[in-house]
């Protein structure tokens, strides 16, 4: 009985599961019979076999359709694949007749390739339908293809708006067929889908991808790429597509939202739309308190920023705002003040005086002096989590000031790829009721609100590209250009403030109105909100504290820096943008009106590497958040995208993306435990590795660039490799996380792989290695290899990949005034035929590469280097734009370079050798242990560390010297954790005791030839408070981090400590220098010293350190290497 019950109970569950089962597509695949055309149809066969479940298929004869032998009603789509290219021959004409009926009655048809020529032939388009051919050629960023949706269309589900199905393997000239130039499908209902995309440019000319009605049914035709039997690297993509198209003839995408490309003529239109009335609080004077974190100057020609997760405001020091972004649109630009005065009949436009100029966190402040004496405060603020900013003018005398007049521009420029007339015509009007300029598209959807809480006259409005005075009157000066421009005039008698509000969306005016409302009325909010925002992530991240001032405030600044890189944006998410600027800086897309502010947008590999210190400080829902978009937008075939557009676009164009993922949500795990995450995501994960491993085409286990995408070099000389020791080196890393993460959810037989993959390709990895006693950088397709030493090679040192003694060879180079800046690391030496200064990739310095450097130089125990590098990225804050770390500077030079005046990875190049590098932070939530190796420089007599987050865990670190021979380490934390610890001591210390909470503890000397580092041979328990102590009987010796702070304009002056050893009673200090140059520095020397060869011995310190000066000898070289010895007793 009880088998009859289960055998029962088992076909019940296998009747219900086939009737959830969903019922098969009928599709009709007609054929034309031809011999020539037998791979491409078994190709096209060998798809819907894999899908017999989706899909039944019947295959009809062209004859058989003409001469009506079957009934197409009795299928849900026809499709006509055509890759013939010869001429339209009859049956295709006569069988139009039995099509033209199947349409008329509401059946769904899809063209491919050739075929679609058939709407002519059968009278359905009109228009004609034309050939053209274009290149697929590889240029160093492969020859994908494809075609890409305005927004969102069905076709492009899982593909994120476009979809390159075509990737060939060899160059080759392809056909396409559509509508080019001003011509467009001119059928009852037509439709472009999708347009030419190549690359990382759209060309809306090209229109390839259209729908035409015909009678209760309609055709789906696609002009180009849909090769189903030659080889194609992105067959995924393409298999994905044509799903999506026979899925949506079908109709299973009925309710998903469809865009089209529009090609009507764009006009800037007044309309006299009565807006919602709103009640608007008048201006007081804000109670502007003093902050800790200000910067202030005379202002310059430097940009500024401000940034909240949904607007960011961006110009120069002196006046007005250049741009406001409020993603994906710029919804604001080239805002001017002028002041009327109460004893001038002319306007004084604030953009003429140079104002105090300060920074904070939270606002930038201007102070104006006016010509009759009056002190004007201008404070703007921009909203941390709303799409709003404030501009609050206050002045000192109620009666000097009459009116305040403003210009301010709205084009609603839709982020690139799309081109400046992607949302059409301009509609605009002047409430006056509201005091507000209202801008808006034609379907009302993206909407810019622009006003005052005091009454105002628009004077001049419209299609405008500037304003002037005339014959007693304002006008404009007319412009074709799709963009609003309006000047404005607020009445301020007898008072002494005034609120000007931004305010911008994509959810309608109505929505824009209600943020508009809420922040013209509670204008100072707006800055106690962002004031109390940013004390909030102080207090809430990790706090240091250390002797050193400039030190604490630089890294202060460095996490708030990074913390304005966060953004969500409507329809993608949150993630890390890379990096700020207006568009008035870099490639502007090769399109009439730029739509790229910097690279205010969405990349991979910056949000990678980003990552990674957002960890460390603290923050590990923003990584989580990061990984989520990554995951969102991953492609079919698993890699993670390189370029993130917050329009919506997704280039895949990169082959670090893919690994990085991999390493940073390793990075997330061991931070934050959050093993259910992982376990949720695992297959993102998995697809993520398995596109890697199907990188590696020539078998010797590491990825590729060669049709896979760029690896860090985009271009250039130094381009062009096969593979990168830095993809290398990262894979390497990537498949030794991949295996912790699989072992962290009990996956152990895919973790023991992973695991051995990773130590082979280490392996591989050291062929790298060349006579010259550095790691090449590229590996060509034939086995040879590049022969440029670069500092990209710093990227697998600090992964731990590579031999260690090889690392430290190489990383030691890397000191020298060839490669090193007083501000940081060039990517070539200055010696090499290929250096620029000026060049973005081969002489400019980046803090990037500067971090990367100090990683490297802590991983091979070169800490006062390392050390000098933290300094190096963290002292610009101050120079360029105030506040903010730059992304780029001329590497002979100092002063910026590149696109950006504010990098995301450049204020975490800061953070993260910080916390690896100097405190030698390692936590791993999952076995609750950490590994702590401070190595402070030897001058900081205490240092502290609170809030260090990993897991549910926070613990504080305190250092002090109690005395110059005790050495007290401090742990306190909130719950018990278990803590491997290594002690940096000078060389020569002589040691008497190490102690745990007062007990003797054993320990171990570590190989290193510059310091003395001691590893203590236990794992500590440590619970509410546990003291580490180094009691020494001698102190050693050591030099000091040098740094300086360079002047603007001016060259390094290149003084550096390359190497020091102890060598007996004998202190060898390598040092390089300026020809004929003389320096100071700084000996920890805890004791007698004999004498000083190579140096001059100026005073000992009280302290026990000693200052000396040396000499550079003068020869024909600019710069000159000399060894020092200090001999002690």
């Amino acid at each position: 009985m009880k088998n009859i019950t289960k055998y029962v109970f088992l076909f019940v569950v296998m009747l219900l599961m086939s009737s959830m089962a969903p019922t098969p597509v009928k599709i009709a695949l007609l054929v034309n019979g031809k011999n020539e055309q037998t791979a491409e149809y078994a190709a096209l066969q060998k798809f819907f076999d894999a899908r017999k479940i989706n899909y039944t298929v019947q295959k009809i004869t062209l004859d058989e359709v003409a001469n009506n032998k079957f009934d197409l009603k009795k299928y849900q789509v026809v499709w006509y694949h055509r890759p013939d290219t010869l001429e339209i021959v009859p049956s295709e004409i006569k069988m139009g007749k039995a099509v033209k009926s199947y349409l008329n009655q509401g059946g769904k048809m899809m063209l491919t390739l050739d075929a679609v020529k058939l709407l002519n032939a059968w009278g359905i388009e009109k228009s004609p339908i034309v050939v053209k051919h274009r290149a697929a050629v590889d240029e160093g960023f492969g020859r994908k293809l494809g075609f890409h949706g305005f927004r969102s269309h069905p076709v492009f589900i899982e593909m994120h708006g476009g979809a390159y199905i075509w990737h060939a393997k060899k160059d080759m000239k392809m056909r396409t067929l559509g509508f080019f130039e001003n011509n467009l499908p001119t059928a009852n209902g037509a439709k472009v889908i999708g347009i030419d995309w190549a690359y990382i440019t759209y060309d809306d000319k090209n229109k390839l991808l259209w729908e035409t009605p015909y009678g209760k049914g309609k055709v789906l035709a696609v002009g180009a790429y849909t090769y189903f039997a030659p080889d194609n690297f992105n067959t995924k993509e393409l298999e994905q597509f044509t799903d999506n198209c026979l899925n949506y003839l079908n109709g299973k995408f009925e309710n998903e939202k469809q865009d089209f490309w529009k090609y009507d003529a764009c006009k800037v239109e007044k309309n006299n739309q009565i807006i919602e009335e709103i009640k608007v609080t008048p201006p007081r004077v804000w109670q502007l308190k003093s902050s800790p974190l200000s910067l202030s100057r005379l202002a310059t020609n430097n940009y500024f920023d401000l940034a909240g997760k949904r607007s960011l405001v961006m110009g120069k020091e002196k006046a007005g705002i250049e741009e406001i972004w409020t993603h994906p649109v710029m919804s604001a630009r080239d805002f001017n003040v002028g002041i009327k005065i109460a004893t001038s009949d002319t306007i004084c436009w604030l953009k003429n005086i140079t104002p105090k100029f300060e920074v904070r966190p939270e606002a930038i402040v201007r102070t104006y002096q006016l010509p009759n004496g009056i002190q004007l405060n201008e404070i703007i603020s921009s909203s941390v989590k709303d799409p709003v900013a404030i501009v609050h003018y206050q002045w000192s005398n109620v009666v000097g000031i009459e009116r305040i007049v403003y210009s301010v521009k709205s084009n609603l420029r839709y982020m690139w790829p799309y081109n400046e007339e992607a949302l059409g015509s301009l509609n605009y009007t002047w409430s006056s009721q509201n005091n507000t300029i209202v801008v808006s598209d034609k379907k009302e959807e993206f909407v810019s609100i622009i006003g005052s809480n005091s009454k105002s006259n628009l004077l001049v409005g419209g299609q405008f590209d500037d304003f002037k005075y005339a014959n007693g009157k304002w006008e404009g000066t007319p412009t074709d250009k799709l963009q609003t421009a309006f000047l404005v005039e607020t009445d301020v008698q007898n008072k002494s403030a005034l609120d000007v509000c931004f305010a911008s969306g994509n959810e309608g005016i109505s929505k824009t109105l209600v943020d508009y409302s809420n922040a013209i009325n509670e204008a100072e909010s707006v800055l106690n909100q962002a004031t109390a925002h940013y004390d909030n992530l102080l207090k809430n991240t990790v706090n240091i504290n250390t002797p050193d001032p400039a030190f604490n405030e630089g890294y202060k600044m460095a996490v708030l820096g990074t913390s304005k890189f966060e953004v969500e944006t409507p329809g993608i998410g949150k993630s890390l943008m890379a990096g700020y600027s207006t568009t008035a800086r870099g490639w502007g897309g090769a399109q009439k009106v730029s739509g790229r502010p910097g690279y205010a947008w969405y990349f991979g590999r910056d949000a990678a590497w980003s990552g990674f210190a957002v960890n460390n400080y603290g923050n590990f829902e923003l990584v989580k958040q990061v990984l989520k978009t990554f995951i969102k937008f991953q492609n079919v075939d698993g890699k993670i995208y390189h370029e993130l557009t917050s329009s919506g676009s997704v280039h895949y164009d990169a082959s670090d993306s893919t690994p990085l993922f991999v390493n940073l949500f390793a990075h997330y795990l061991r931070y934050s435990g959050d093993v259910e995450f992982v376990r949720a995501n695992w297959e993102a994960i998995q697809k993520a590795i398995d596109f890697c491993y199907s990188t590696d085409t020539d078998g010797d286990g590491l990825i590729e660039i060669s049709n896979v995408g760029h690896g860090w070099l985009e271009g250039g000389t130094l381009y062009g490799a096969h593979t990168e020791f830095y993809l290398s080196g990262i894979w390497a890393a990537a498949l030794r996380d991949a295996s912790y993460l699989a072992e962290g959810i009990d996956k152990k037989i895919l973790a023991k792989a992973y695991l051995s993959d990773s130590k082979k390709v280490m392996q591989t990895v050291e062929e790298f290695w060349n006579k010259d006693n550095y790691y090449n950088y590229g590996k060509y397709r034939d086995g040879s290899y590049t022969k440029d030493f670069i500092i990209l090679t710093t990227v697998p040192v600090l992964f731990d990949v590579l031999n260690k003694e090889r690392s430290k060879t190489m990383v030691e180079a890397f000191a020298s005034n060839s490669f090193s800046a007083d501000w940081g690391m060039r990517m070539i030496s200055n010696k090499s035929p290929l250096y620029d200064p000026r060049s973005y990739h081969f002489g400019s310095v980046w803090p990037l590469f500067t971090g990367w450097t100090s990683l490297a130089e802590y991983q091979t125990g070169l800490y006062n280097q390392g050390f000098t590098n933290i300094m190096n990225n963290l002292l610009n804050y101050k120079d360029f734009s105030m506040g903010n770390a730059v992304e780029v500077m001329n590497g002979e030079t100092y002063r910026t370079s590149g696109v950006t005046s504010h990098q995301c990875w450049s204020e975490t190049m800061v953070l993260q050798p910080i916390f690896e590098g100097m405190l030698g932070y390692r936590p791993d939530a999952l076995t609750n242990t950490v590994v702590l190796a401070p190595r402070l420089p030897f001058d900081w007599k205490w240092f502290e560390a609170s809030n260090v987050k990993f897991g549910k865990n926070s613990f504080e670190f305190k250092f002090k010297k109690q005395s110059d021979t005790d050495w007290v380490y401090n742990l306190t934390s909130n719950q018990d954790f278990k803590m491997n610890f290594t002690a940096n001591l000078p060389l020569g210390s002589k040691i008497q005791r190490v102690l745990v909470n007062g007990k003797d503890v054993e320990y171990t000397y570590l190989d290193n030839k510059q310091y003395l580092d001691i590893k203590l041979d236990k794992t500590i328990n440590v619970t509410a408070q546990t003291e580490i102590r180094v009691i020494l009987t001698k102190v050693g010796l050591s030099t000091l981090p040098i740094y300086v702070k360079p002047e603007l304009m001016a060259e390094s002056k290149g003084f550096r400590i390359l190497k020091q050893q102890l060598e007996g009673k004998s202190f060898k200090i390598d040092i390089e220098g300026k020809s004929g140059s003389t320096h100071y520095f700084k000996l920890l020397a805890g004791t007698d010293i004999v004498n000083c060869i190579g140096a001059e011995l100026i005073k000992k310190e009280a302290d026990g350190f000693a200052l000396f000066r040396v000499t550079i000898p003068a020869d024909k070289e600019k710069y000159q290497q000399k060894t020092i010895r200090i001999n002690v007793k």
